[in-house]
């Protein structure tokens, strides 16, 4: 969610998410034409703050509604079911080798 599919400047609060990255939220938009399941996963409802996980879902799922057209799955876990995952922070690492795919495109 956060600088993917929302803008992010730092955490503001659980109440804040930034506005929608135009790119990633047509890209969201065409999987869902396309029948695919898109899921929001984010650490605002992992176990670091559970105080705040409910008040995390509202805004998500209010967010979502209002950029997504729809409301999604929420979670902050990936599963074996999923994919493909597009993050901010993700380093992807080439299957069974443990070689990092972004330090082996510069070589």
């Amino acid at each position: 969610l956060d600088g993917t599919l929302a803008h992010y400047d730092w955490w503001q609060g659980v109440d804040k998410i930034g506005a929608p990255i135009p790119a990633m939220v047509e890209l969201a938009k065409k999987f869902m034409a396309e029948g695919f399941e898109i899921r929001i996963v984010t650490a605002r409802v992992g176990k670091a703050f559970p105080d705040q996980v409910s008040e995390s879902y509202y805004h998500i799922y209010d967010w979502c509604e209002d950029n997504l057209g729809a409301i999604v799955p929420v979670t902050c876990e990936k599963d074996q079911r999923m994919v493909a995952c597009y993050d901010d922070r993700i380093k992807q690492v080439m299957v069974n080798t443990g070689i990092i795919l972004e330090d082996y495109l510069k070589q």
